[in-house]
């Protein structure tokens, strides 16, 4: 009787601990479902517009991610598929062959635009020429350093078989009248110097010079080479055989214009449909 006295603080206890339990399970599965029906209730209050807004504003978030994400990728090929990057402006550097009181439109840059244009093409040709200047100031005009210069100078001066002429020995006495303002660099190079001389009859040397203006531009693989019969005599086949083992495609010689003919109008025109011609066969002219 002892023994059940003693355990009855204890049944009490657990007794009072399940009604406890029981109460708290009562009390949440009340708040449980009253909440249930007040959800429902605004969810039945929510009107249908209110519905079409709200599918509306999704509809546009992923248009607009969209259009982002084509946008994007637009921009990230455009670089690649400007094929326009592959036909850049032409400029040409050398003897336009114009002589007193010729029309100083009709030399040969002025002549090759011309024929670009009437064929439809909107690539320009800027005029880098200087009329009867030897290849030593054309290098000056270009931007060489007469550091540069000076060594060609020198070793025209210490050949003794040399003509001395005043191409080989000197720039020009006038250079300080010419601007030297660059806009071409990231032109294809249309390099047509030597024929009044300045690389002291040693083909090597011409060679070199054309390479040193060639390396004012920013785009080296891409240029054309032009060279009419030189003034200062030198064996035909010798020359254009260094010229074209040098320069190979990118080589054009004027065989069919001489230079009396390069001192007409007609004779320039003649030559800028070749170079014309030449341009178009190597890829450099943009087609309709």
């Amino acid at each position: 009787m002892n023994d059940k006295r003693k355990n009855l603080p204890l049944l009490i206890c657990i007794i009072v601990a399940v009604l406890l339990l029981l109460s708290i399970y009562k009390l949440d599965s009340a708040f449980r479902k009253k909440e249930t029906k007040r959800l429902q209730k605004e969810a039945d209050n929510i009107s249908e517009e209110q519905l079409r807004n709200i599918d509306t504003e999704d509809k546009d978030k992923n248009i607009s991610k969209s259009a982002s994400d084509k946008d994007k990728k637009s921009s990230s090929s455009k670089g690649s598929d400007d094929i326009d990057s592959n036909f850049r402006n032409f400029s040409y550097r050398g003897d336009s062959f114009i002589v007193e009181q010729q029309p100083a439109d009709s030399g040969i840059p002025e002549q090759l635009g011309k024929i670009i244009a009437d064929n439809g093409g909107k690539q320009k040709v800027d005029d880098y020429s200087w009329d009867t200047s030897g290849t030593l100031s054309h290098l000056w005009y270009a931007g060489i350093s007469d550091a540069d210069i000076q060594p060609y100078i020198d070793k025209h001066n210490a050949d003794t078989q040399l003509e001395k002429k005043l191409t080989e020995l000197q720039l020009r006495t006038d250079r300080n009248t010419a601007d030297r303002t660059r806009t071409d660099q990231e032109d294809i190079p249309i390099i047509n110097i030597g024929y009044p001389g300045g690389w002291g009859h040693d083909l090597n040397e011409l060679v070199d010079q054309e390479n040193k203006i060639l390396s004012t531009y920013k785009n080296q693989d891409k240029y054309l080479i032009v060279n009419l019969y030189p003034s200062v005599w030198y064996d035909i086949k010798t020359y254009n055989a260094k010229m074209t083992e040098v320069w190979g495609d990118k080589y054009l010689y004027l065989d069919t214009v001489s230079s009396d003919q390069a001192k007409t109008p007609e004779g320039r025109t003649q030559i800028a449909k070749q170079i014309y011609d030449k341009l178009k066969s190597i890829g450099y002219i943009k087609e309709k």
